[in-house]
């Protein structure tokens, strides 16, 4: 059995070639249907979960029932990982007299190589909380990478779901590429 040989070609070109196609529908079809398999690994697909009427997503963030509440899931970690949001899941109610604060950014907001484990977010919380407020302070954690100036305002706009009392924002750094 002969194998054919791909044509002499640079990597740019393959590159080009490759993203040329994933904006097709077939291509992104394509891909998704792959990204389904490698997620699903075999296992059962995820129960589907009560709507909440009026709740849309807060970036990658989806609205989900949670104990009839409404909460915000991000998507499963992809088979090769991610650095995408360190921040998994949080409810749209927040607890009586706590004050909640939207943090926002890219990759050095999301305490990218540092994620999940230490990020500014969590930083802030912990700063904030160690002054002993009554109620305290609760910091949502929406940054996450490749974050861009586009994406970051739809991504404010719909965290007013979550009744937040501040938002901080901690980009820019990437928008200059």
């Amino acid at each position: 059995m002969s194998r054919h040989p791909l044509p002499k070609r640079s990597l740019r070109d393959w590159f080009d070639h490759l993203a040329s196609w994933l904006e097709t529908p077939q291509g992104l079809a394509s891909c998704r249907r792959i990204q389904h398999r490698l997620r699903s690994n075999g296992r059962p697909a995820t129960p589907p979960v009560r709507e909440f009427r009026g709740a849309r997503n807060i970036s990658i963030w989806r609205p989900v029932g949670a104990g009839g509440e409404l909460a915000f899931e991000r998507p499963a970690t992809g088979p090769f990982g991610d650095h995408y949001a360190a921040c998994q899941r949080f409810t749209a109610k927040k607890a009586p007299a706590t004050s909640r604060i939207c943090f926002f950014g890219e990759s050095a907001a999301a305490g990218y190589l540092y994620a999940p484990g230490l990020t500014p977010a969590q930083v802030l919380e912990a700063q904030l909380n160690s002054f002993g407020r009554q109620g305290g302070f609760e910091v949502i954690d929406l940054s996450r990478t490749n974050e861009r100036i586009d994406t970051l305002i739809e991504t404010v706009e719909s965290s007013l779901q979550l009744d937040p009392d501040l938002f901080v924002v901690y980009a820019g750094n990437n928008w200059t590429l």
